[in-house]
């Protein structure tokens, strides 16, 4: 006769099941029994069964990444940093700055200059990061005009269409071809004016126009001025328009009057042009280099006896009664021509008795 028993396992040997099978909590290994070789689970025998394997050991824990120092700020490894710019992103990885390399829209820089402090305040890409020399490394500046440009900003051109920049230490610039003056231009008071470009007259009734480098103007006859005695000083630039009444004022323009003109009073008036007469009741004109004034008798006038100082330039009109005031006015006298000695008479004849 046989008899069956049928065993129930106790919670003990439940728990010491799990744990040599694999199945228990990893970490709950304070309770365990040591690893003897023997395979609980395979129910392999012997040492160093094939089938069976002790407690795998935990994953180690990764080590924190290196911050980065940016703009006097600390950013956390693995986090995002302001760009600087309008377009790029960057972020800590290792230690250092990593960002895209977008082209973003130029930015004008401010010819400002941070003052130095040690502190580099600039964010990574900040296109004006130059102008900040805490931000510069080993970058020298530029001298150009009498200022300093730090490395990278840019500099003043010369010119009207190029541009140029701080390049350690060096000007760089664009070679652009400008485009040249036209060949027709002329030159005016200083100024150039383009072929078939107005050129002002300077006086207050012609009119001037530039015609394949030269400047030619109407002839009318405008109102008399009269001119300031100050002379300008001499720059080396004739500051006056063609047709100005006042051109010999300015000692630049002494390029001699104009063909025909008449030079009365410190002034150039153009032939044909009515000329003060300097009295109250005659008129003058210059007529090819000449003055020509009619010849009535005005009323006297009385000059007073204070005589002008002697400035070089006659500021009186021709018929002026009170010319003889200015030294400049008066012409010295030609010196007469001696006389020629008297031939000696013959002694008369006696009258007959």
């Amino acid at each position: 006769m046989r008899t069956h028993l049928t065993s129930v396992p106790s919670p003990l040997l439940v728990v010491f099941a799990l744990a040599c099978s694999g199945l228990a909590d990893p970490d709950d290994t304070a309770g365990a029994p040591p690893d003897d070789g023997d395979s609980m689970a395979g129910g392999g025998s012997g040492g160093g069964g094939s089938g069976g394997s002790g407690p795998s050991a935990p994953p180690p824990r990764p080590l924190p990444s290196p911050s980065c120092e940016v703009a006097g700020q600390t950013f956390p490894g693995g986090s995002n940093i302001p760009s600087g710019d309008s377009c790029n992103y960057c972020a800590c990885y290792g230690g250092g700055v990593s960002c895209t390399s977008y082209v973003c829209p130029p930015v004008v820089c401010a010819l400002t200059v941070d003052a130095a402090d040690g502190l580099c305040s600039r964010l990574p890409l900040d296109p004006c990061k130059s102008q900040d020399p805490d931000c510069v490394e080993g970058a020298a500046a530029c001298e150009a005009g009498g200022k300093s440009y730090p490395d990278g900003s840019g500099v003043p051109s010369a010119d009207t269409c190029n541009s140029c920049f701080c390049d350690d230490g060096s000007v760089s610039c664009t070679e652009i071809d400008c485009a040249p003056p036209s060949a027709g231009s002329c030159q005016a008071a200083g100024q150039s004016f383009p072929d078939g470009a107005e050129v002002p007259s300077g006086d207050s009734c012609n009119s001037c126009g530039c015609s394949d480098g030269n400047v030619t103007c109407t002839d009318v006859v405008c109102e008399a001025v009269s001119c300031a005695e100050v002379v300008e000083v001499s720059d080396g630039v004739c500051s006056r328009f063609p047709l100005d009444p006042c051109i010999s004022q300015d000692p630049d323009c002494g390029a001699g009057a104009p063909a025909g003109a008449c030079e009365v009073a410190g002034q150039i008036f153009a032939n044909g042009a009515e000329v003060p007469s300097g009295d109250s009741c005659n008129s003058c004109g210059c007529e090819e280099g000449g003055l020509v004034c009619t010849a009535i008798g005005c009323d006297l006038v009385f000059c007073a006896e204070f005589v002008e100082a002697s400035d070089g330039v006659c500021t009186r009109f021709p018929l002026d009664p009170c010319i003889s005031q200015d030294p400049d006015c008066v012409v010295a006298p030609e010196p007469a021509e001696p006389l020629e000695p008297a031939e000696p008479l013959e002694p008369a004849e006696p009258l007959p008795g």
